[in-house]
Protein backbone atom coordinates (compact mmCIF):
# COMPACT_ATOMS: atom_id res chain seq x y z
CA UNK A 1 0.00 0.00 0.00
CA UNK A 2 1.43 3.38 -1.02
CA UNK A 3 0.20 6.73 0.24
CA UNK A 4 1.00 9.84 -1.77
CA UNK A 5 -0.37 12.41 0.64
CA UNK A 6 0.60 14.44 3.67
CA UNK A 7 0.53 12.80 7.08
CA UNK A 8 -2.12 14.36 9.28
CA UNK A 9 -1.84 14.02 13.03
CA UNK A 10 -4.96 14.43 15.15
CA UNK A 11 -4.66 15.12 18.85
CA UNK A 12 -1.51 16.14 20.65
CA UNK A 13 1.92 14.74 19.97
CA UNK A 14 4.81 15.29 22.36
CA UNK A 15 8.05 13.63 23.40
CA UNK A 16 6.17 12.09 26.34
CA UNK A 17 3.88 9.96 24.21
CA UNK A 18 6.36 8.79 21.54
CA UNK A 19 9.42 6.53 21.66
CA UNK A 20 11.84 5.80 18.83
CA UNK A 21 14.60 3.28 19.43
CA UNK A 22 16.75 0.63 17.80
CA UNK A 23 17.46 -2.90 19.00
CA UNK A 24 19.95 -5.42 17.64
CA UNK A 25 18.91 -9.06 17.32
CA UNK A 26 20.94 -12.10 16.26
CA UNK A 27 18.21 -14.47 15.10
CA UNK A 28 18.29 -18.22 14.71
CA UNK A 29 17.92 -19.12 11.01
CA UNK A 30 14.26 -19.62 9.99
CA UNK A 31 13.05 -19.40 13.60
CA UNK A 32 11.14 -16.44 15.05
CA UNK A 33 13.44 -14.73 17.55
CA UNK A 34 12.37 -12.00 19.97
CA UNK A 35 13.92 -9.31 22.10
CA UNK A 36 12.08 -7.52 24.90
CA UNK A 37 11.99 -3.73 25.19
CA UNK A 38 11.30 -2.51 28.74
CA UNK A 39 11.63 0.61 30.84
CA UNK A 40 9.50 2.98 28.77
CA UNK A 41 6.84 5.22 30.28
CA UNK A 42 4.65 6.44 27.44
CA UNK A 43 2.20 9.06 28.62
CA UNK A 44 -1.24 9.58 27.20
CA UNK A 45 -4.44 7.62 26.93
CA UNK A 46 -5.74 4.99 24.60
CA UNK A 47 -3.96 2.02 23.10
CA UNK A 48 -0.22 2.04 22.43
CA UNK A 49 0.70 1.58 18.76
CA UNK A 50 4.02 0.18 17.53
CA UNK A 51 5.82 -0.24 14.22
CA UNK A 52 9.06 -2.13 13.52
CA UNK A 53 11.39 -2.07 10.51
CA UNK A 54 14.43 -4.29 9.99
CA UNK A 55 17.61 -2.92 8.42
CA UNK A 56 19.40 -5.59 6.37
CA UNK A 57 22.58 -5.11 4.36
CA UNK A 58 23.16 -8.72 3.28
CA UNK A 59 21.88 -9.32 -0.28
CA UNK A 60 20.27 -12.68 -0.95
CA UNK A 61 19.79 -13.51 2.71
CA UNK A 62 16.56 -11.92 3.64
CA UNK A 63 14.40 -10.85 6.47
CA UNK A 64 11.22 -12.91 6.24
CA UNK A 65 9.15 -11.12 8.88
CA UNK A 66 9.38 -8.42 11.54
CA UNK A 67 6.60 -7.80 14.05
CA UNK A 68 5.77 -6.32 17.45
CA UNK A 69 3.65 -7.96 20.15
CA UNK A 70 2.70 -7.51 23.81
CA UNK A 71 2.64 -3.73 23.37
CA UNK A 72 2.19 -1.74 26.61
CA UNK A 73 3.12 1.78 27.74
CA UNK A 74 6.29 0.32 29.29
CA UNK A 75 7.56 -1.76 26.36
CA UNK A 76 6.95 -4.58 23.89
CA UNK A 77 8.38 -7.71 22.27
CA UNK A 78 10.07 -7.28 18.88
CA UNK A 79 10.17 -10.37 16.65
CA UNK A 80 12.26 -11.20 13.59
CA UNK A 81 12.53 -14.21 11.34
CA UNK A 82 15.16 -14.32 8.62
CA UNK A 83 16.90 -16.95 6.49
CA UNK A 84 20.20 -16.78 8.36
CA UNK A 85 21.71 -15.70 11.68
CA UNK A 86 22.93 -12.26 10.56
CA UNK A 87 22.82 -9.70 13.38
CA UNK A 88 20.05 -7.26 12.43
CA UNK A 89 19.18 -3.76 13.61
CA UNK A 90 15.45 -3.17 14.07
CA UNK A 91 13.99 0.32 14.43
CA UNK A 92 10.91 0.53 16.63
CA UNK A 93 8.49 3.44 16.85
CA UNK A 94 5.88 3.44 19.61
CA UNK A 95 3.22 6.10 20.21
CA UNK A 96 0.09 6.79 22.16
CA UNK A 97 -2.67 9.41 21.88
CA UNK A 98 -2.42 12.16 24.42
Amino acid sequence: MIYNDDVQVTGSVSAGNMASLMVTVTPQPNVPTSVEITGLALRGTGPVQALATAHSSVPGLRVVEVSVSSVTPSGCLVWIRRTNATETNISVLMWRDQ
